[in-house]
């Protein structure tokens, strides 16, 4: 007798330690660069963003910084695949490296909103090493609505055998998610964005791809 895992999805959050530092910086080289955006709504609803999908922008560069990456990327990654790996039964996470594929801000006025969408792509063979589309990031640079606004989304037809019609989470019902926050979880899940109440609300995204030890 025995039973087989699969691997399933997640959402992993934690706080930002230097956000009360990094805030400022990031809010005025954004409005710095805005002009650029203004009209580039990438499917945002009452909204704008520096999402382009070619990847060769060159206004928000800033986005790259190498510090600004250490904590809101690679740290809260390490994070992560020390709480998954600590705690999941089923089949372990084997990152080996990750790099940075691509890095926008999204900013939110009353009502805005984003559809459900997923950050998957294709693989990147860097030095001969394969990177595949693995996690995506969002980070809560600003926001003053009293809860957060992200929800996270898993189809029925995934999971035929629950009595569930869908699996749904609310990142609203979590007091810890709000502005300052990183959010890490896997570039093929669902994610959508509620409408908005307070106008201001800006994340940072980031799209990582990963090589693996196996």
């Amino acid at each position: 007798m025995g039973i087989f895992y699969f691997p399933c999805d997640f959402v992993f959050w934690t706080k930002n330690i230097t956000h009360d530092a990094v805030k400022p910086f990031l809010t005025t080289m954004i409005e710095n660069v805005e002009k650029h955006y203004e009209n580039n709504t990438q499917g945002v609803e009452n909204g704008n963003t520096s999402y382009h999908p070619t990847n060769n922008d060159t206004h928000t560069g800033f986005l790259y910084e190498k510090n600004l990456l250490r904590y809101l990327v690679f740290e809260p990654i390490e994070e992560m695949i020390q709480k998954y790996n600590s705690e999941h039964v089923g089949i372990q996470l084997t990152i080996d490296k990750c790099v940075v594929d691509t890095a926008w801000y999204t900013k939110y006025q009353v009502g805005g909103t984003f559809d459900y969408h997923t950050h998957d792509d294709y693989c990147t063979k860097i030095d001969g090493t394969l990177f595949k589309p693995a996690i995506s990031i969002i980070y809560i640079l600003n926001d003053v609505n009293e809860k957060n606004t992200t929800e996270f989304f898993v189809p029925c037809t995934r999971h035929s055998m629950y009595d569930y019609p869908e699996f749904r989470f609310d990142t609203g019902t979590i007091p810890d998610i709000g502005e300052g926050t990183v959010i890490i979880f896997p570039s093929s899940l669902y994610h959508r964005v509620l409408p908005c109440i307070k106008p201001g609300r800006i994340v940072i995204s980031y799209n990582v791809k990963c090589s693996f030890k196996n």
